[in-house]
């Protein structure tokens, strides 16, 4: 089996309203992904900081270490994707 080249086209089966509600809600998704990751390293910083020191310093950072690390990690609360609501059929 050949590998993919990302051009595997198949003829689209649905409408481009449902194709841009598609595109919105895989935007949403991700755009809600960034937001959370942003928040997560904002509010760790100190700790990715410290963190990256110490593994210039020692090079690699052992199981404890990592427990160490992941002990004092500040939660970020995960708020649910919103999904856009689904059109009624025409």
């Amino acid at each position: 089996m050949l590998p993919s080249t990302g051009r595997d086209f198949q003829p689209r089966t649905y409408s481009e309203d449902t194709a841009a509600s598609i595109d919105g809600a895989v935007r949403n998704l991700i755009e809600s992904a960034y937001n959370l990751s942003q928040r997560i390293l904002a509010s760790n910083e100190d700790l990715l900081r410290r963190s990256a020191a110490d593994l210039l310093e020692r090079e690699t950072l052992a199981g404890v270490q990592l427990e160490a690390i992941s002990a004092v990690v500040n939660r970020v609360a995960v708020e649910p994707a919103r999904l856009p609501a689904p059109r009624a059929a025409a």
